[in-house]
């Protein structure tokens, strides 16, 4: 979110941009207030909410972007609402109350923490886990979204067990837009049929984030393919049809010399308590778009008209 309302900043500074401005009239999708909006409606259905309750943002803090943070946390402010950043290890619990690091009671969280490094750090935050588990704070962010979240989901859906409890409809729609699925070991594949296809494939871990990870076939040689395949049989990743990201092109201004070049693209969907709020646009020159590898986030426009 940070990303693109910095990024639409910039292009202020962006003579080609300001071109564009010439010819063609351009809205942006605004990220921040319209979430704090949603937080707020739903807390309003909380039983157990406060009139004012103090906010905390939380996550592992060597797992995130505290900027991005500091402008959530500046729009809760803005509403009215005293917000806190807190790390999730710095939290304590007594008395039914859990408390932040500056020693407030917590009334609302706004959890980043994904579910798999709170797992991998269970013991080190009992007092957010208590807290949660006893329901005397509230959490948006819930912990049921790891079932969508881990990559398992996609065999589970094209099971024929699971297809069968489905509509002629849902059945097409899962074959249409689920992407086969299987666990890269000796109980469910052979090897050679993932070696001997390799564009055909991307593996995954189980449960991650950020395509830690992750690597296409596309993006890799034979040999170097048939190692990384080797590195990771049998270690709770999967293998998955590679799904060919739609191409345009594009210019990097920050090149020494820029011209145009073939990104593959893919679009963010923001929905916000149901309702679509915005887009987020990363591109990529190789087979995974990832900040990690060679992602290009890139500011998101939409056209309004185009000026006479």
């Amino acid at each position: 979110m940070n990303e693109d309302y910095v990024l639409n900043q910039a292009l202020a500074l962006n003579d080609a941009h300001q071109e564009m401005l010439k010819k063609y009239a351009f809205s942006t999708f605004e990220l921040y207030d319209s979430l704090v909006e949603s937080f707020m409606k739903l807390y309003d259905t909380y039983e157990k909410k406060v009139e004012n309750p103090y906010i905390v943002i939380t996550d592992f803090m060597d797992h995130c972007c505290v900027n991005e943070f500091k402008e959530f946390a500046a729009r809760f402010q803005k509403a009215g609402y005293e917000t806190e950043i807190c790390n999730i290890r710095d939290m304590t619990y007594r008395d039914g109350v859990l408390y932040s690091a500056a020693g407030h009671p917590i009334d609302l969280i706004y959890r980043r923490a994904v579910t798999c490094d709170i797992m991998a750090h269970y013991d080190e935050i009992q007092p957010f886990i208590q807290a949660v588990k006893d329901q005397n704070v509230c959490v948006m962010g819930s912990i049921c979204t790891q079932i969508p979240h881990n990559k398992w989901l996609f065999k589970m859906l094209r099971d024929n067990a699971t297809m069968k409890l489905l509509t002629e409809e849902e059945q097409k729609f899962v074959t249409d837009h689920i992407p086969y699925t299987n666990l890269m070991d000796d109980r469910f594949c052979r090897m050679d049929e993932i070696l001997d296809d390799k564009d055909r494939w991307i593996i995954k871990p189980l449960d991650s984030y950020a395509s830690r990870g992750v690597f296409a076939g596309i993006d890799y040689s034979d040999d170097d393919w048939e190692d990384i395949i080797h590195r990771h049989w049998n270690k709770n990743y999967i293998y998955q049809e590679y799904y060919h990201p739609y191409r345009t092109d594009n210019i990097c201004f920050r090149d020494a010399h820029p011209e145009f070049h073939s990104y593959t693209n893919m679009s963010g969907l923001y929905v916000y308590n149901g309702e679509f709020a915005g887009i987020y646009s990363r591109l990529s020159t190789g087979g995974i778009i990832s900040s990690q590898y060679n992602e290009r986030a890139v500011a998101t426009l939409v056209l309004k008209e185009e000026k006479e």
